[in-house]
């Protein structure tokens, strides 16, 4: 084999050597690529799906202290109601047995004299 026959056999595969180097680089610097970019994706879809959980408890604990509160209003509303009705069938009673309420009011402060005393 000549020399220059040699040289060309020794070029060839130095440039196919570079060649595949060159592709083996090429494709490292592509998958690093897609797979820098799949991170980008999953970490922009948790954020969206964690924006989105937020989002959803928010609006439930708005819900929930909106129900709580329309159930305490109702219960407060009916405790005044109640206590209105039992103010004014007191005094109804009052004015019906003026004698009777003042024995029980005298029995009722003698008792808790007593009491107080121990």
């Amino acid at each position: 084999m000549s020399s220059s026959t040699m040289s060309s056999t020794a070029y060839d595969k130095s440039k196919r050597a570079a060649d595949d180097a060159s592709d083996a680089v090429k494709d490292a610097r592509d998958y690093a690529s897609d797979t820098v970019k799949d991170a980008g994706d999953k970490i922009s879809n948790f954020g969206s799906k964690a924006r989105d959980a937020a989002d959803s408890m928010a609006h439930v604990a708005e819900k929930t202290l909106k129900d709580a509160s329309e159930i305490g209003s109702a219960a407060l509303k009916n405790v005044s109601e109640k206590a209105g009705e039992t103010v004014t069938s007191l005094e109804d009673l009052v004015n019906r047995h003026p004698v009777g309420a003042l024995a029980a009011a005298l029995g009722l402060g003698l008792v808790l004299g007593f009491m107080a005393k121990r």
